[in-house]
């Protein structure tokens, strides 16, 4: 599971550098003539970039900058294009300068920076139009009895699947309680793509909200829900916290006394959406829910899960975390392994306030 949340980090900050380095390929790819004696000027602005040949001066790309500015300044001070000339003794005639306007250039960069990532935008959402509801997907069991249940809570795993961890937490919270419904939705088959993950660990949130509800109808003794989501599960768990309480409203009216109490439990979740949803996690996970809480690890290596949520209380357990486990990992077993594992903070003194921060 690790090596697999490293692989995921790297992809997307490949992705991130290759499309900050746009610009610069399509400047440094333009054509160099071969042999010794072929000579490149570049003009940006007042700055000048003289590439010549490699192998006489010795010094590799680095010598590019060497001279940039002072050169520049003295003989071109009010250049403001891009000037690309050859001279080769073997050609008698001479090459003319081509010049390219510096303003068209880096509309020409931006645009295909920007479209690229438009695209990307547009693959992430586009897997949800094929979660449809009779989709391919191990749906919710239904309880043998629901008139005794009270308690349902809902796991949602992150983008590798179910793994040893979820497991354990599995097992934990399965113990005791025989009031209480506890259930693994399983979406691997949507959430191994990186880029779609977000936006269909939205669309199978939905799904889940909606079969839990027609699990446990109107009239029942349901007075709590609590759902987990692990990583991009994340995402899951926060779109089922929304739907179950639009249902719940639209069944029971607004009053908190006369619904069950939704819980969001949020373990290092991953809050990025899609290619342009940096902060999107962090600004809308949990606002739907009655209590929002988040374990938090900050040190690990996948992007977008190092940082608070505005809008639930916040455990750092950094510090606590042991050398051996990768740190992406630790929330799940942290919470596993900690006595507040499957609790509903219904009553009002056992709540944080929403926003803190507290380093354990």
């Amino acid at each position: 599971m690790a090596g697999r949340y490293r692989r995921v980090g790297a992809a997307l900050l490949l992705l991130q550098i290759l499309s900050l380095l746009q610009p610069l390929c399509v400047v440094w790819g333009l054509p160099v003539g071969s042999e010794g004696k072929t000579r490149r000027w570049l003009f940006v602005a007042t700055h000048e970039i003289d590439r010549r040949d490699l192998w006489q001066s010795g010094g590799g790309r680095i010598n590019i900058l060497q001279n940039v500015v002072g050169k520049a300044r003295a003989k071109f001070p009010r250049r403001s294009m891009i000037l690309f000339s050859s001279e080769n003794d073997d050609i008698k005639s001479s090459i003319a300068s081509t010049w390219i306007n510096r303003k068209k250039f880096f509309v020409a960069a931006v645009t295909l920076m920007l479209s690229s990532s438009i695209l990307l935008e547009i693959y992430s959402r586009i897997g949800t139009l094929f979660i449809k509801d009779d989709s391919p997907r191990d749906k919710l069991l239904p309880p043998s009895v629901t008139s005794n249940i009270q308690h349902a809570t809902l796991v949602f795993h992150g983008s590798g699947g179910q793994d040893a961890y979820t497991d354990a937490l599995m097992e934990q919270l399965r113990k005791g309680d025989p009031s209480q419904y506890t259930q693994m939705v399983e979406w691997s088959l949507y959430s191994s793509n990186i880029f779609q993950a977000s936006f269909n660990g939205e669309r199978i949130g939905q799904m889940a909200a909606k079969e839990l509800v027609d699990l446990f109808p109107k009239g029942n003794n349901l007075q709590t829900v609590h759902l987990i989501g692990v990583s991009v599960g994340c995402f899951a768990a926060d779109s089922a916290a929304r739907r179950l309480k639009q249902i719940l409203d639209d069944s029971h009216g607004t009053s908190s006394s006369t619904r069950p109490f939704v819980q969001l439990t949020l373990l290092d979740p991953f809050t990025q959406r899609g290619i342009f949803g940096l902060g999107y996690g962090n600004q809308v996970f949990g606002v739907a829910a009655d209590y929002t809480q988040q374990y938090l690890n900050t040190d690990d290596p996948v992007p977008s899960t190092n940082a608070p949520l505005l809008n639930s209380v916040c455990y750092d357990i950094t510090n606590l975390r042991p050398e051996n486990i990768f740190g992406h990992d630790w929330p799940v077993i942290y919470y596993c392994q900690s006595d507040q594992c499957g609790k509903v903070m219904v009553q009002k003194e056992q709540q944080q306030a929403v926003g803190s921060v507290v380093v354990l």
